[in-house]
């Protein structure tokens, strides 16, 4: 299925929000944050964020590292599995080192996770977020 607003792919049902939760929670603690801190994580799914992705393709996420608040788009629940994935580990990344920029978010996400951040170019400009493989394990509902 196709995005109505961008062109680029989407599920044709999103996923739930509990599953994405625990897809953050698997790569939190894939790249080393104690489950302590895990617990401490928010993430939520604000409207506001919904509309700065129907202005912008690509704008799907920002965290507030000193709160520890993940905010994602509504719209990030239908993005395919990699690109969902991608796009968690990009603002962990984020998390790891408050003061990186959007390619030094990258490289402290793909530092503690053993993988690198590809980008997926059906996105516009540099394209969206991409991992499929966190060290040998997979994260994600596909075997």
């Amino acid at each position: 299925m196709r995005c109505h607003d961008h062109d680029h792919p989407q599920l044709d049902e999103p996923i739930s929000e509990s599953l994405f939760r625990a897809e953050c929670a698997a790569i939190l603690l894939c790249a080393g944050i104690p489950e302590s801190e895990v617990r401490k994580c928010q993430i939520v799914f604000p409207a506001e964020l919904g509309k700065r992705h129907e202005a912008d393709p690509r704008a799907y996420a920002d965290v507030q590292c000193e709160r520890r608040l993940f905010r994602f788009a509504p719209q990030a629940l239908a993005l395919p599995e990699a690109n969902r994935l991608g796009l968690i580990a990009h603002e962990i990344g984020h998390l790891l080192d408050p003061a990186a920029t959007e390619n030094g978010a990258d490289a402290a996400s793909e530092g503690a996770l053993g993988v690198k951040i590809a980008y997926d170019s059906r996105w516009p400009g540099k394209g969206l977020q991409r991992l499929e493989r966190i060290g040998k394990q997979k994260i994600g509902r596909r075997t």
